[in-house]
């Protein structure tokens, strides 16, 4: 609690913030009430001055619900359901995937959808998310879509490899003209790198859980630009086009801050013509609606070569208690067993 006060301490002092994200395990317990008295008690000040946009984490879901973190947060409902949702602020589209609640092990992935994969997103947020995302592509006022979940894409956490159902949304994201996403459940730290497909993504998960080790990256197709196990949090700075994201520790100092601009790739087709597939794509590439060289992919089921296997899982942190529900693949595959 005492890092988590720092850290909220600082970004207090930030003074043109217009709104709050948190990628969530907003506390270790989420069925204790106790725990969640303590985190409104630091959290106050700034719920009292912005407006916060919350993922649910793995922490805060047990037995498939998230009971308590439905119960005090109201977040916008313009999906089926209350835990994955979208909103618009300015020219910026911020998406909330929830991969803990609307979500399936193996076994229902196999028997409902065929997907023989560890993990899915339930059907019903699958579906609403491409239709969200095709809404925000032909949004000619939207210049940024920026993904809020938990688990991301990947990861340099030892015995952990990343979140297979983001790395299926990988292709639809770029294809979309997404610019960045933000992720959390790995609590050593902040990292940025670039996936396959040119997306930014940042591990933003310094706000006061004990913090892992920074290990080495997954072998999933990314680059990682910088990462380090600290306490930290981020300021993206919106102007038209152009994204600047820093990211600063509690005392002030710059960890690291760059920019990314929203380009657009093609107009037509043809533009697409010499551009290299990523991993996991065939050489069929179209121009989006967002100005993007959307490629054919692989996106799910076993026979995707481009997998890596699963390492062992570890715990969360030394001395925590074993996760509710599942967190990654690697843990995933645990569970099942």
């Amino acid at each position: 609690p005492d890092m988590h006060q720092e850290v909220i301490d600082a970004m207090m002092t930030e003074p043109d913030a217009r709104l709050f994200l948190h990628t969530g395990d907003l506390v270790s317990d989420g069925e204790s009430a106790d725990q969640w008295l303590q985190f409104f008690a630091i959290e106050e000040p700034l719920m009292r001055t912005l407006p916060g946009y919350m993922v649910v984490g793995n922490h805060e879901e047990y037995l498939g619900g998230a009971d308590l973190f439905e119960e005090f947060f109201a977040p916008p409902r313009n999906s089926p359901q209350e835990l994955f949702y979208s909103f618009d602020y300015g020219n910026v589209h911020f998406l909330a995937v929830d991969q803990h609640v609307h979500a399936h092990l193996l076994a229902e992935c196999i028997l409902e959808y065929d997907l023989w994969v560890q993990y899915c997103l339930t059907l019903e947020q699958r579906s609403w998310i491409e239709a969200d995302l095709a809404a925000a592509a032909a949004n000619a006022e939207i210049d940024h879509i920026i993904v809020n979940t938990h688990v991301g894409p990947f990861s340099s956490k030892v015995g952990r490899s990343g979140s297979q159902p983001m790395r299926r949304l990988l292709p639809a994201l770029h294809a979309a003209g997404a610019t960045l996403l933000l992720s959390g459940h790995d609590h050593y730290y902040y990292e940025h790198g670039v996936a396959a497909h040119g997306l930014h993504y940042i591990i933003t998960a310094g706000g006061g859980a004990p913090l892992y080790d920074v290990g080495a990256p997954s072998l999933q197709p990314h680059e990682v630009v910088y990462n380090e196990s600290i306490r930290h949090y981020l300021v993206i700075d919106v102007d038209g086009r152009t994204l600047t994201i820093t990211a600063k520790t509690p005392d002030g100092m710059v960890l690291e801050s760059f920019e990314i601009e929203r380009v657009d790739e093609c107009t037509v087709d043809a533009d697409c013509a010499n551009k290299p597939p990523p991993p996991n794509c065939g050489p069929e590439v179209s121009c989006s609606v967002a100005g993007r060289c959307a490629f054919e992919c692989v996106v799910e089921g076993a026979g995707n070569p481009f997998e890596e296997p699963e390492p062992e899982p570890e715990p969360d942190a030394a001395g925590d208690e074993p996760d509710a529900g599942p967190t990654d693949d690697a843990e995933v595959e645990a569970d099942i067993a």
